[in-house]
């Protein structure tokens, strides 16, 4: 078996083993996805014709993003990218704001607790507060 050929085996079997036991994987529900459906037995085995399928039926779910999210950045006004993709906005927003998790990368990935409720985005650090990365969720 080629080193490529081995890859694909090992991504389906994980993605074979990785759902939940009780139901099938998603890609594999004729009730979910229709004709799209692979026979959990032949991607299994690695039919061509299985992981063609698959593949195809996972690449329409990211096509999918990628539309949604080209009209979302569409929309967006460049103050708005800044706030997100702009080094240096980030680091002046980030040295003036009173949040401790803003004040490095470090402190950031450890502490950061920003979270969405429903419409409401707020933290526990410093709850109410206006931040940027509020803004962005």
């Amino acid at each position: 078996m080629r080193p490529d050929q081995r890859a694909v085996r090992r991504a389906v079997e994980w993605l074979l083993t990785a759902s939940s036991p009780r139901q099938a994987p998603f890609y594999c529900d004729p009730g979910r996805i229709g004709a799209f459906a692979v026979e959990p037995g032949e991607l299994a085995v690695g039919t061509d014709a299985a992981v063609f399928r698959l593949f195809v039926t996972l690449s329409m779910y990211q096509a999918l993003r990628d539309v949604v999210v080209m009209r979302h950045q569409r929309s967006l006004p460049r103050a708005s990218m800044r706030v997100v993709a702009d080094v240096s906005t980030i680091r002046r927003v980030s040295s003036r704001h009173v949040c401790p998790t803003l004040r490095s990368v470090e402190a950031f990935e450890a502490g950061c607790d920003v979270a969405k409720d429903g419409d409401r985005v707020d933290c526990g650090t410093c709850p109410g507060v206006a931040c940027h990365v509020k803004d962005a969720t």
